[in-house]
This record gives C-alpha cells, sequence and structure tokens, in this order.
C-alpha cells in the first residue's frame, strides 16, 4: 500500500485525532518548546498499518516544514502548500490544525501528534483508526478496504538556521 507523494505529504500536516488530551497534562519544558521551532526537510514517512509495519517511503528531501515560535508552520513539497497552526498540549504532544492547503481534506480539522526531537532529528507520529478515516478522506476504491488501525511517522532532518541579514557581521565593527 503505496501512497503517492502528494497524498503522504497531505498526511503528514493534516486530519483529527483521536487522542484526548490528558487532564493533567504537563507542558513542555521551554527548551522542548523552542527545539521544534526551526526549518526541517522531510525525509521518510514509516507507516504500520494494522500492526505491520511497512517499507519506509523515502521522500528524497522533497517537503520542507516551518515550525514558528508564534504557533503557526508552513510546509511546501512537490504539488502541495499547507499551513496552519500548532499548540502543544503536554512535553510530548502537540496539536496541529490544518488552515490552508492545495489538499482540500480535512481544511480545519485538528490532529495529535506525538513529537520526538534528538538533536537534528524530528520524528512527528499520528495514530488514526478506520471511523476517523472514513470521515476524513475519500471514499476507498471499490475493491479496497481501510486499515483499523494506522500509524504514521514522518522522519525530518533540521536545516541550518538561515543568516539574519540585519545581524551584524561576525564581529565587524567591534574592538
Amino acid at each position: 500500500m503505496k501512497l503517492p507523494r502528494h497524498y503522504a505529504l497531505a498526511a503528514l500536516l493534516c486530519g483529527a485525532a483521536l487522542l484526548p488530551a490528558a487532564a493533567l497534562a504537563q507542558p513542555p519544558a521551554p527548551d522542548a518548546t523552542q527545539a521544534l521551532v526551526g526549518k526541517w526537510r522531510h525525509q521518510t514517512m514509516l507507516r504500520t498499518v494494522d500492526g505491520k509495519a511497512q517499507p519506509p517511503q523515502p521522500s528524497g528531501g522533497a517537503g520542507v516544514v516551518e515550525f514558528r515560535g508564534d504557533g503557526t508552520w508552513s510546509m511546501q513539497g512537490p504539488d502541495m502548500v499547507s499551513s496552519g497552526t500548532y499548540r502543544w498540549l503536554d512535553a510530548k504532544r502537540i496539536e496541529q490544525t490544518l488552515e490552508q492547503s492545495t489538499s482540500k481534506h480535512e481544511l480545519g480539522v485538528a490532529s495529535i501528534r506525538y513529537v520526538k526531537i534528538q538533536g537534528d532529528h524530528l520524528s512527528l507520529t499520528r495514530v488514526q483508526d478506520r471511523k476517523e478515516m472514513d470521515q476524513l478522506m475519500p471514499p476507498p476504491g471499490p475493491n479496497a478496504r481501510r486499515p483499523d488501525q494506522l500509524i504514521v511517522t514522518n522522519v525530518f532532518i533540521r536545516l541550518p538556521a538561515e543568516p539574519n541579514p540585519s545581524a551584524p557581521a561576525g564581529g565587524a565593527g567591534h574592538r
């Protein structure tokens, strides 16, 4: 079950979640919140369908997502542009809302992503059941069946920060 690249990128940042926020959820530490901020290049999509791991789907670095400190995000990829908002639910999860996209599926819907950052690597994981997929996705083909559960993990690598043109150059003018 291989997804087209544009659908894989849409699945990355779209949708609703089934997992409620914990009543006593702890907010992330400020450094964890800041660790997400920046630009990330998509590397691979990993999927588990009804408990069975599928072959990894490398993206070739085709998509770039940016998380900003003001709680907004945007993504650009081949044939797709999306943007929206995000907020931390606790130290491991964000709620991400799709506000604009070239893909019309799931506009305005909030989804939960598990966030794992290790150095310059970011993993965003989403869990969906069949009921959610039936509500949010186009109907499957005549001989197709949706899985009972789909877990999608998208793996990114951090892009270097872009130089700030208004910042003073490496100590020039300082004595």
